[in-house]
């Protein structure tokens, strides 16, 4: 809201000063009045409804590429691939919006009172001096004996009866208030005081009212000034006395000398044609208007289409939904025919059917069955290869549209090719088969574009970690999640999976998003899987660079399927507007400190690259080193600390040990005295990405165990722990994948009883060693302690995984897995 309220009065004040400007410099001379009365007014309605508008956002100077860098998560629930937790809890500040907020209501409410009151004030005195006379035009007309000087307001004439004047003169006058009230100046005036109300603390409205006012003369003075002459009217305003003004809504006949000066002057140039020229400057000006209100606005980001795809100049056709959901078609639509079971020898055989089809996808996307490749069947008869053709025929004319393949921007025929291999149950019968469809059947498909056929898959710059954490910090949590908080509970918990396609051009850019599923809990709504899924292809494109696939040394372009999960955490007074001004606050300090001009490439972070840095003698020689130069303060010992502890550094393209920081901590002088020997490492031998040296986030796994105490001495009992990756090349996996993973813990955990019945999202550590195996099960957000231990139970008691492998080498990898309960 706050940035909302900037914005339109950024944009209003812009259009109220370029018009105001051209008011002065251009029209304010010429003798058009009316055409100046009208322009006044336009511009003033025209700048407080124009940034209400729709108008799109335009980019005035060219946009530069901005590079990226691939930064690590900074905090414990950051360390996986799969997930990140951030629990927003603002501090405690004064709210200055509030009193500003405060502030500009007390001013409102004033200048709204000291209306009504110059009104009501206006009515009162109407009412007891009463109406003398009529003018021509039934306009009554009130004397003021002295107490107000000549005006109009509304339909009414407040006449000074105090001056002494000649009939002829107060003729004149009197025809002059006419004018005002026969062309409806009131409202002119009313309409800039309402908005000086509204927009009270603007001091443009003072000048566009004060403009309008002199306008209104100069329309009043042309007309008498026509009938009696300019001479003889001029000299009526010379005689006139100043008066002072209790009343700013009304036309004045005579307010002060300077005004009176320039009617004066004004009357003499009467004879004068305005130029056209110049009230036709007011068309470019316009232009200029839009054009500012619309740089002021971001560049609109290239949305994708209904289907969440945006365009691309080269590409191959898609059936709905993607790959899977062709696959999936493909398997549920296949059925086997009857002659195939009429044409068993017996009826304990199987009904095989295998090879490939090609299907033909027109420009407009219609599907059509092309022909058979390497087909096999079984039973081998003639009819059954005649069924299965027909088979295939009637599941491709069945086929929703696909979207067709892209040559250099224009839809183009293509073919897909079908792999399918389906065996049956041996059923007695065709009727028993149709009752039951048992049969396994697999799929696979492929487009015939030669761009697809890759030998190394595009890469994001620092891992799969970096490209989530890129992501991440781009993305802002729609407000329709917020409306999810129950009422008192202190944390929001929100789980997010996400998985999608990218189109990576040869260049290493991201020119297709497409989101083929999203999963959130609580609730997992349909408007909130669509607001995730809206602001992850508004963030998706603002991913640094890839490294594009390649085909026989060639950058080409490939197509890359992402899936990943985060948790996030929102203090109980997080509103939206606080959470999206930290994360934005959050994105451009990422985006400043990646953009800096001229910024050696070195100083990326990277977090897995093609060769670690190693600690001179190894990991053994590390961990030696840091026992022997680790302290163990005595308050430390006085209080039996033990336990593990967790840093991060960063090893530089020097081999320097820089930004230390401690994850898991343990005691103050502890973690302190655990920095000052991580800071005092020596060189190490850098890490190296595409044979440069480069700058390399590193974790170090550190347990002190209880026999430091014992010994009496100041060094503590440091147990080395197997090296710990956060990131590495290929991932560990859960046997099954993470569907398997989430199906496994729900059928697994145990509630405890006695337990109370209570919801929530639980985030549990754990370490996956290099030969699959689960260890160092550790729960970082937890609940009760009986849902804590039963949760590190079910962890524990995982199947081996498939484990994680960085050089080709299996290597120890820290998950960390979301789990929640639900009451």
């Amino acid at each position: 809201m706050n940035e909302a309220l900037l914005q339109y009065l950024l944009e209003s004040g812009a259009g109220l000063v370029l018009l105001y400007l051209f008011f002065v410099l251009v029209l304010k001379r010429e003798t058009c009045f009316q055409f100046n009365r009208f322009y006044l007014l336009a511009a003033i309605l025209l700048s407080c409804l124009l940034p209400l508008s729709n108008l799109p956002g335009i980019s005035i100077w060219p946009q530069e590429q901005e590079p990226e860098t691939a930064l690590v998560f900074e905090t414990a629930m950051e360390m996986p691939l799969v997930t990140s937790e951030a629990i927003i809890t603002p501090e405690e500040s004064f709210d200055y919006w509030n009193l500003l907020y405060l502030a500009y209501g007390l001013g409102v409410v004033f200048f709204a009172g000291r209306f009504l009151v110059q009104v009501l004030r206006l009515r009162r005195f109407a009412r007891q001096e009463g109406v003398s006379f009529y003018l021509p035009n039934q306009a009554p007309v009130i004397l003021t004996n002295g107490q107000f000087p000549t005006f109009s307001f509304w339909r009414w004439v407040f006449f000074d009866n105090s001056q002494t004047l000649t009939p002829e003169e107060t003729e004149r006058i009197l025809q002059h208030e006419q004018v005002h009230i026969d062309q409806r100046h009131t409202l002119d005036v009313l309409l800039v005081s309402l908005a000086g109300v509204v927009f009270w603390f603007n001091p443009l409205l003072v000048l566009y009212k004060k403009a309008l006012e002199q306008t209104h003369e100069f329309i009043a003075d042309a007309h008498v000034a026509k009938a009696s002459g300019a001479g003889l009217y001029s000299s009526l305003l010379v005689k006139q006395v100043l008066k002072s003004a209790d009343f700013p809504l009304g036309s004045y006949f005579f307010l002060n000398k300077s005004l009176t000066l320039t009617r004066i002057k004004m009357m003499k140039r009467l004879h004068e044609s305005p130029k056209l020229s110049r009230m036709l400057m007011v068309v470019p000006v316009l232009i200029l208007v839009l054009v500012a209100v619309a740089a002021m606005r971001p560049a609109p980001v290239p949305e994708s289409s209904a289907e969440a795809t945006a365009k691309v100049q080269n590409g191959p056709a898609q059936f709905p939904g993607g790959r899977e959901a062709l696959n999936a078609y493909v398997k549920n639509h296949l059925v086997l025919p009857q002659i195939a079971f009429e044409k068993r020898k017996n009826q304990n055989e199987f009904v095989q059917v295998k090879g490939s089809m090609e299907v033909e996808i027109d420009p407009d996307g219609t599907p059509r069955y092309g022909k058979s490749r390497g087909l096999e069947v079984r039973p081998n008869d003639p009819e059954v290869v005649k069924a299965i053709h027909a088979q295939f025929a009637k599941m491709v004319s069945q086929m929703p549209k696909w979207i067709p393949a892209q040559k250099d921007g224009k839809p183009v025929a293509s073919k897909e090719t079908i792999s399918v291999a389906s065996v049956s149950g041996n059923f007695l019968s065709y009727s028993d088969y149709l009752t039951s469809r048992q049969q396994k059947t697999f799929v696979t498909s492929k487009a015939e574009v030669a761009s697809n056929a890759v030998t190394k898959r595009a890469e994001y710059p620092g891992g799969k970690l970096a490209m989530v954490h890129s992501i991440d910090r781009q993305f802002i949590m729609p407000e329709e999640v917020f409306k999810l908080r129950p009422a008192g509970d202190s944390i929001l918990d929100f789980y997010r999976e996400i998985k999608a396609e990218l189109l990576i051009d040869e260049n290493g850019n991201v020119t297709q998003v497409k989101v083929l599923n999203v999963m959130t809990e609580p609730g997992n709504k349909a408007e909130v899987n669509q607001a995730i899924g809206k602001e992850f292809l508004r963030a998706a494109p603002k991913m640094a660079q890839w490294a594009p696939a390649l085909k026989g040394g060639k950058p080409v372009a490939s197509k890359e399927i992402i899936e990943f999960s985060v948790a996030t955490g929102y203090g109980n007074k997080t509103t939206y507007e606080q959470a999206k001004q930290i994360q934005e606050k959050a994105a451009n300090k990422a985006f400043s400190a990646e953009t800096k001009a001229n910024a050696p490439a070195q100083n990326n972070i990277f977090i897995a690259v093609e060769q670690m840095p190693e600690f001179p003698g190894g990991s053994a020689a590390m961990f030696k080193y840091l026992k022997e130069n680790t302290t163990y303060p005595q308050d430390a010992k006085d209080a039996n600390i033990i336990g593990s502890m967790v840093a991060t550094f960063v090893i530089n393209p020097e081999g320097k040990v820089t930004d230390v920081q401690v994850l898991k901590k343990l005691h103050p002088s502890l973690d302190q005295a655990f920095v000052q020997s991580l800071q005092n490492m020596p060189a190490w031998k850098p890490g190296y990405q595409n044979g440069k040296a480069v700058s390399v986030k590193y974790t170090v796994p550190y347990r002190v165990v209880a026999d430091a105490a014992a010994k009496g001495t100041n060094e503590p009992a440091f147990v080395q722990e197997e090296n710990v990756f956060i990131a590495v090349e290929q991932m560990p996996e859960f046997p099954g994948g993470p569907a398997a993973l989430t199906k496994y813990l729900g059928e697994n955990f145990i509630y405890p009883k006695g337990a109370a019945e209570e919801g929530g999202l639980m985030i549990i550590s754990c370490v996956i060693t290099k030969e699959g195996k689960v260890s160092k099960v550790e729960v970082l957000k937890g609940m009760s302690p009986d849902l804590n231990q039963e949760a590190v139970r079910v962890v524990s008691g995982m199947p081996t995984w498939k484990p994680g492998y960085q050089n080709g080498k299996p290597v120890a990898v820290k998950y960390v897995i979301p789990y929640r309960i639900k009451p």
